[in-house]
């Protein structure tokens, strides 16, 4: 095949001489092949300070938003003042009081197991800070609302929601410790 190419070629030498471009499409040409991008030292640092900029800026807004999403730790329960509650009924005031004191010690012990059980600690947060912030609301309408037992009763059953939930949460880590316990010993 080859052969017959090189024959042709021979054959028809003259006529593929005999044709010459002409000047303007030469020009053309001769342009769209010197059509090289040349970029001088500054501009590249100026390109890749703008890159360190642009990517710092992407981090640093990452880091934010996380820090904003992630759950406050566990605050402790600002109870009403006393004098306020016992003007109403001085049950309230020990109730409120039997609730906090139960709602620490169960803090104290969920708080051991955040290691453990870094991901329910997380979704135990963000569901404490919602009651928290029910009850600090509750709270700041104490004072100026004219129906203070309809608060403090919505209070204590912020309080008894909280209870549930660290006692929920508590009885999900026994269950994850006793199916830990119980897969090991079959391991044995």
């Amino acid at each position: 095949m080859s052969n017959r190419l090189e024959k042709f070629i021979q054959d028809n030498r003259d006529q593929f001489d005999s044709d010459e471009m002409n000047n303007a499409t030469w020009n053309v040409h001769s342009k769209s092949s010197e059509k090289t991008v040349v970029f001088s030292i500054k501009q590249l640092w100026w390109a890749a300070a703008a890159c360190v900029v642009l990517f710092s800026g992407i981090i640093y807004y990452t880091a934010f938003n996380l820090k904003r999403n992630t759950p406050a730790a566990m605050h402790t329960i600002s109870l009403p003042d006393k004098e306020l509650t016992d003007a109403i009924d001085t049950s309230y005031t020990s109730q409120m009081n039997q609730f906090a004191q139960l709602i620490l010690l169960k803090q104290t012990e969920l708080k051991k197991n955040e290691k453990a059980h870094p991901g329910l600690y997380k979704q135990f947060l963000k569901d404490n800070n919602q009651l928290d912030r029910s009850y600090n609301y509750l709270k700041k309408q104490l004072s100026a609302n004219p129906n203070k037992e309809l608060l403090l009763d919505a209070m204590i059953q912020n309080l008894q929601l909280k209870i549930d939930l660290l006692t929920r949460q508590l009885q999900i880590i026994q269950q994850s410790k006793n199916k830990k316990i119980s897969n090991e010993n079959k391991s044995i």
